[in-house]
């Protein structure tokens, strides 16, 4: 996985991906959630809890052991108006 994410960062930066070996035990051991910690940020403005996300996601991308981050709301993405 490493080694793909290291290709995609290199071919395709303004691509995310998020690796999860979808196994049963997986699914029962993070309760059902994609990872096995849930972290989750809301509040009325949503561009500042989504900044609150990036930050947050940043500090723990350097925690050690950890090797994804994952944030399902991506608020910057191309929309019609």
């Amino acid at each position: 996985m490493s080694r793909v994410k290291a290709r995609m960062q290199q071919e395709v930066p303004e691509r995310a991906a998020y690796f999860s070996s979808g196994s049963l035990v997986d699914a029962v051991l993070n309760l059902g959630l994609a990872a096995p910690i849930d972290v989750q940020v809301g509040g009325t403005d949503l561009q500042a809890s989504y900044r609150t996300t990036l930050d947050l996601a940043q500090q723990i991308r350097q925690l050690r052991g950890v090797a994804d981050t994952y944030i399902p709301q991506d608020l910057d993405y191309p929309a019609l108006g």
